[in-house]
């Protein structure tokens, strides 16, 4: 689904699904986003939640059908990550976070905001949950195994060449990472990274629990190279024992 066509010219809006080793086109969606946040629902649908405001399911059987669901109080958001979460006491999973996100048309600069949604239930809505300690775009989300959710880099700036687009402007990058607990539904700031994670960065949970911080920065002030970070520690560690430490260019 989406991404732009050969020519460059539009958004990709045929649906298409591998099956009996070839691709089959479905419902058409008009309108289409770049970049669809998309999760597998409970109930065999698939969900996009985000960026645009209006989340919808798509039931693929049949040819496909498009049926319009919850709309975010926050609207549209771009350049944010969501995830789907599990309640770690029931180990009962279908809940889905929308982290931050550019959406301010004047200033061009993204929010704090975070929403939740339980597809598990029957005529699902966006709630707000607390909001991060720090307004980012482009910043990356990984579910621990503890069923926390790490939040890392990103930019709070609209400014620099592009409205915000990738704002390196200095002071500008997110080094802080920062943990959310879906029990409590509070945001607790952990260390600092040295190096801006911003646009084309990811974050990657490793077979040992440690979280991949690496690369990022399109449009680099002055071409500087990016650097590998690594954020340490298990997700059912204690938030003290999780520290930064640099590694290497290569």
């Amino acid at each position: 689904m989406s991404g732009i066509t050969i020519d460059g010219n539009k958004i990709n809006d045929d649906i298409q699904i591998w099956k009996n080793g070839n691709w089959d086109l479905i419902a058409h969606f008009d309108g289409a986003p770049l970049y669809p946040r998309l999760h597998l629902a409970p109930d065999g649908r698939v969900f996009m939640a985000g960026p645009n405001a209006l989340s919808e399911f798509v039931d693929t059987r049949n040819g496909g059908n498009w049926t319009p669901s919850a709309i975010r109080a926050n609207g549209s958001r771009d350049y944010a990550p969501s995830v789907m979460y599990v309640d770690i006491n029931t180990l009962k999973g279908g809940k889905v976070m929308y982290i931050g996100g550019g959406n301010n048309s004047d200033t061009k600069a993204p929010t704090n905001a975070v929403e939740v949604i339980d597809l598990n239930e029957a005529s699902p809505v966006w709630r707000q949950t607390e909001r991060m300690n720090f307004a980012r775009r482009q910043h990356n989300a990984v579910l621990l195994p503890d069923g926390t959710v790490l939040v890392t880099g990103g930019t709070r700036g609209g400014g620099g060449p592009n409205d915000g687009l990738n704002d390196l402007t200095s002071g500008q990058p997110v080094h802080e990472a920062e943990l959310w607990d879906p029990t409590t539904g509070k945001w607790t700031e952990l260390a600092a990274e040295a190096v801006d994670r911003c646009y084309h960065s990811t974050s990657v949970l490793l077979p040992d629990a440690t979280v991949l911080s690496a690369e990022g920065g399109e449009r680099a002030l002055g071409g500087a190279p990016s650097d590998i970070g690594q954020l340490r520690g298990l997700g059912l560690l204690r938030v003290k024992q999780l520290q930064v430490s640099a590694l290497g260019d290569g």
